[in-house]
């Protein structure tokens, strides 16, 4: 609770637009209430954005072409012992929109 306390109203502020610019792609896109009522229609909806599962898929299809390259995915080898893995989640880290993470 002391580290979230420190976090200043500014940082607070400078988090919720950096989640509100990403939000579209952590959630599933649903078509308009609008475009659902005539359950006759069957025109195609596209999401004016990339979605969560578009995020995901990308995401999915970009770590298998490093792998098939063999280039690295970025996932810790999977032979590393769970303190040697989960080590960097030890220390609580505070990331301030626009400033370096701290050390």
């Amino acid at each position: 609770m002391q580290i979230l306390k420190s976090i200043t109203p500014e940082v607070v502020r400078k988090k919720q637009e950096a989640i509100a610019l990403i939000a579209p792609r952590l959630q599933y896109s649903v078509p308009p209430l609008h475009l659902l009522q005539n359950i006759s229609d069957e025109t195609p909806w596209d999401p004016p954005f990339p979605d969560g599962v578009d995020a995901t898929l990308d995401g999915l299809f970009e770590r298998t072409s490093r792998v098939i390259r063999n280039e690295s995915t970025g996932i810790p080898h999977r032979l590393q012992t769970g303190r040697e893995w989960g080590g960097e989640f030890d220390v609580n880290k505070v990331k301030v929109p626009g400033q370096p993470l701290p050390k």
